[in-house]
């Protein structure tokens, strides 16, 4: 699991992003790249090993 930033669009408009590094795939995104955004990531259940 990864956590990231990625710009979405120019003029610095960020999302916070977590990913499966090994499967290539996002597994949640948030709209604000912030404490309470990464929170609400980790938060999600969308990872059953």
């Amino acid at each position: 699991m990864s956590l990231d930033e990625v710009a979405v669009r120019k003029g610095h408009k960020y999302e916070t992003v977590l990913y499966d590094a090994n499967l290539g795939a996002v597994m949640g995104m948030h709209q604000h790249r912030d404490f309470a955004s990464t929170l609400d990531l980790l938060s999600l259940k969308v990872y059953s090993p």
